[in-house]
């Protein structure tokens, strides 16, 4: 049936399906090469990628049960379980209690991910895609403010005090701040903006929320501009201000910024 391609129609092009009991053998030994840096479920992972690459699995295609691909891959259902986690929580299967897992259909934001994540991974690359951000945003800005009509605004505005009252209440609001920023980039209208600066500003988030919950929290005077940059941004896109959009955009992303790296290193040093 389409959409249900099990994984064992499959799985004997990368030598890991039925196969005679030598070959099982060779099969279970190789996978349990593991070591500390690489445990058996990364080979899974990867193996299983590795059929959706190549196309032999594909869009909605079925995977076999736990039990199954335990069977399949002569390694314990624990080990399948992370893999199918690991697979999940990277966008590439969606997994159902009831009706199993299933290869997703990816999106740019998928796609984009994991590269950001890596580069992240290094301080320098925060500011590098930091720039990048400011570039979108800027823009983004600008647009909305040309493009936004009544419901956006009224959108922006929803968004603006979701922020604002969590900061005031000193609860964590870098996920109502991501939210308020692809909001704007969403106004602009652009599929591609908006794909582009959610993962930017999800990942950086990620990066350097304590940094950005340390200040908001500890520093009122700070927590008070920070709301003020929004109100004020949201207001020039309401009036149609491109020009002002823009720049307080500009404005709002370097500052913060340079606070939240230069927090984050004080706090490692």
């Amino acid at each position: 049936m389409a959409g249900k391609r099990a994984l064992n129609t499959v799985v004997n092009r990368l030598n890991i399906g039925k196969r005679s009991s030598t070959d099982s053998i060779a099969a279970a030994k190789d996978l349990k090469r593991a070591t500390p840096d690489r445990p058996v479920y990364s080979e899974i992972v990867d193996r299983i990628q590795q059929l959706i690459e190549s196309g032999e699995l594909g869009r909605g295609d079925q995977l076999l049960s736990e039990r199954e691909l335990a069977e399949q891959f002569q390694v314990s259902r624990t080990s399948i379980r992370r893999a199918l986690a690991v697979l999940a929580g990277r966008g590439i299967i969606e997994v159902s209690p009831r009706s199993g897992a299933y290869v997703r259909h990816p999106s740019a934001r998928d796609a984009m991910q994991p590269w950001i994540q890596a580069m992240l991974r290094e301080q320098d690359q925060v500011s590098h895609l930091a720039e990048v951000r400011l570039i979108v945003e800027v823009q983004a800005a600008r647009l909305a403010a040309e493009r936004r009509d009544e419901a956006d605004v009224q959108r922006l505005w929803g968004l603006h005090d979701q922020v604002e009252k969590q900061v005031r209440d000193g609860h964590p609001a870098d996920r109502t701040d991501t939210v308020f920023h692809v909001g704007i980039v969403e106004t602009a209208k652009n599929p591609f903006l908006t794909e582009l600066i959610a993962v930017l500003a999800s990942a950086m988030m990620q990066q350097l929320a304590p940094s950005w919950r340390y200040l908001l929290t500890t520093d009122p005077a700070e927590a008070q501009r920070y709301i003020s940059e929004h109100r004020q941004i949201v207001q020039a896109i309401a009036d149609q201000n491109a020009d002002r959009a823009a720049q307080l955009m500009s404005e709002h992303i370097r500052r913060s910024h340079q606070l939240l790296v230069g927090e984050s290193r004080s706090a490692r040093s």
